[in-house]
């Protein structure tokens, strides 16, 4: 109710605004977990962070290369 006055808004507009946003957030969750179940976490952190320390020289992509 704090949190609906602080935004302006009735308890249901609040509800409504924040309800999608959570099970949108809850189906993502479920959708990532799905490809590391059973796998070792440690291993994983490890694999990511070897990932991350490597350097890549190369120019920064811009809108034309993206799209």
């Amino acid at each position: 109710m704090e949190l609906a006055k602080k935004r302006n808004l009735s308890f249901n507009n609040l509800v409504n605004y924040w309800l999608p946003a959570a099970v949108t957030q809850e189906e993502n969750m479920a959708w990532m977990k799905r490809p590391l179940a059973g796998k070792d976490l440690e291993l994983l952190i490890d694999e990511f962070g070897t990932f991350l320390d490597k350097k890549s020289v190369g120019e920064e992509p811009n809108m034309h290369r993206i799209g």
